[in-house]
């Protein structure tokens, strides 16, 4: 009976996952996020760094995961919600991100973290957008130090395959 009377909570991710850029020298790490549809989509917060900076990369590739969350609303107007995001990354729109960028997704499930480098396929085509690179995982314990995952992660971003690269 108490059970009716619990506020609803959104869905949450089976796994948490964070979204990571290196665009014009600066890493930049955002949250996760899971639509009602299952559409994921970036989410604030959305943090960036120099990319000697190993330990504060940790520690926002953390911060981020924290905030990883489903049950987000398909934004409405997707230029509002996406700017914050943007503007960490120091990018003007999603297709000056998109191909001027290479992207790492990192899932986090039972005490295991998984680096996926992408490839870059540009904003144009049946490669469009960011497409895992088979076989190039890199696979780390949640709970290594932040300056142990900042370089797993720099690592990991070695084998992201920029735009235009085969």
């Amino acid at each position: 009976m108490l059970g009716l009377f619990r506020r609803h909570q959104p869905a949450q991710p089976k796994c948490r996952w964070v979204g990571v850029y290196r665009y014009e020298g600066r890493i930049m790490v955002h949250a996760g996020g899971l639509t009602k549809e299952g559409l994921g989509v970036a989410a604030e917060p959305a943090f960036s760094c120099a990319a000697d900076e190993v330990v504060a990369l940790g520690g926002y590739v953390r911060e981020a995961l924290a905030h990883s969350r489903g049950g987000i609303e398909i934004p409405a107007d997707k230029e509002k919600y996406f700017r914050p995001i943007l503007k960490q990354a120091g990018a003007e729109c999603w297709r000056q991100l998109h191909t001027g960028s290479i992207y790492l997704s990192i899932l986090q499930q039972e005490g295991a973290m998984t680096l996926f480098p992408h490839r870059t396929g540009g904003t144009r085509g049946i490669e469009k957008g960011f497409q895992p690179v088979p076989g190039s995982e890199h696979v780390v314990n949640a709970n290594v130090p932040d300056a142990e995952l900042g370089k797993a992660v720099l690592l990991a971003l070695d084998d992201c395959v920029p735009f235009g690269v085969s």
